[in-house]
């Protein structure tokens, strides 16, 4: 994620051209919505015992597990194209573009419209199981729905976000390929109760690629080209493979460094509690 944001600001600066990125994350990690604090939401020790990382995303949102997973980026500048001016507009267009790349992997998937009825809509949580949930923790990510998010039959395959600049913006999302992202659970401040509402709330309004069909032997990492391509012939706009540039990088390692440096801020170890520092 922080090549996202390093590609942001250079797009954003005129410097790089719109980008669309596929990828994987290795070892596993929670990232958290811009204004979580991570003191608040979960467990470090329970993280550091499973080898996973944390990660605060640039956008908003609630705590996400990348496990077995795509995530995609686009950035662009708002005065590139018109569906790029608006965040409602931008986030419609580029859902439908995500769903005919998957759609031509053979995943047939359509946006979630609730607003306008066109689509198909998530059903929402019941008021027990927000109360159960929300004594100590915000809602699943996945288990919540916005503009052109991505279903199949009635279950969330796709959780996305958007950051707008002044002058760009950056749409991200997880496109889970196994159950695994449940796991998240594990690692919440919660109690158990809590935590089987919580588990009970992402079985029921998500799933994974691998629930609707089975997913190749080599996973995506293959297709990854193809996906972008894919989107990109839905947003009707040209593109080709490309690399970071020498300032992408350095930006790039100066944000993990920044990261970094808010992570030790964060917290600090108290007999293997957490409390903000």
């Amino acid at each position: 994620m922080a090549v996202d944001a390093a590609v942001l600001k250079a797009v954003e600066e005129k410097r790089s051209p719109p980008t669309v990125r596929f990828y994987g994350w290795e070892p596993w990690c929670v990232s958290l919505g811009y204004f979580q604090k991570p003191s608040e939401e979960f467990d470090r020790a329970a993280l550091q015992e499973r080898g996973w990382d944390f990660v605060l995303r640039p956008t908003g949102g609630r705590a996400v597990l990348h496990a077995e997973e795509l995530t995609y980026s686009l950035i662009a500048r708002r005065d590139e194209a018109a569906w790029c001016s608006t965040l409602a507009v931008s986030h419609e267009r580029i859902g439908w573009a995500l769903a005919a790349a998957l759609n031509g992997f053979g995943l047939s998937v359509v946006g979630a419209h609730p607003s306008t009825g066109s689509g198909t809509a998530l059903p929402r949580l019941s008021a027990s199981t927000k109360k159960s949930i929300t004594q100590q923790s915000t809602l699943p990510c996945f288990a919540s729905t916005s503009r052109a998010e991505l279903a199949f039959g009635e279950r969330k395959v796709v959780g996305s976000a958007q950051r707008r600049t002044r002058e760009a913006f950056l749409q991200h999302g997880s496109i889970p390929l196994t159950p695994d992202h449940e796991r998240l659970v594990e690692i919440l401040r919660l109690n158990e109760e809590q935590r089987a509402a919580y588990l009970d709330s992402l079985r029921s309004h998500a799933m994974s690629l691998s629930e609707i069909r089975a997913l190749p032997e080599n996973g995506f990492e293959e297709g990854f080209l193809e996906m972008a391509k894919a989107m990109l012939a839905a947003l009707e706009v040209t593109g080709e493979p490309g690399v970071l540039t020498e300032e992408e990088l350095k930006d790039a390692q100066e944000f993990e460094k920044a990261h970094l440096a808010r992570q030790q801020a964060f917290f600090k170890q108290d007999n293997g509690v957490l409390t903000p520092s």
